[in-house]
């Protein structure tokens, strides 16, 4: 089992613990690809933050952006004006 007290960058957390807002206001930059490099993590996921749950859905978006280009961005604008 991981010591998540004694990693380095993790400073106690296996995930990013984002501020009130942050993740709104970033998320768009978080998983905005930047040329042929697609981001994904629990951290760039819209629900499920910081979850193995997260990940996976998050895996699931850059294989459809990939597949079928920006289509899912336009989705990601829908689910954050809630």
């Amino acid at each position: 089992m991981t010591n998540w007290l004694t990693q380095k960058y993790g400073r106690g957390w296996y995930a990013s613990l984002l501020g009130m807002g942050d993740w709104l206001r970033l998320g768009p930059t978080l998983i905005k690809p930047r040329g042929c490099v697609h981001w994904a993590g629990t951290e760039t996921t819209v629900e499920y933050f910081g979850l193995m749950e997260g990940a996976i859905w998050s895996g699931r978006r850059v294989a459809h952006e990939l597949l079928y280009g920006a289509e899912l961005r336009t989705a990601w604008r829908e689910v954050t004006a809630r």
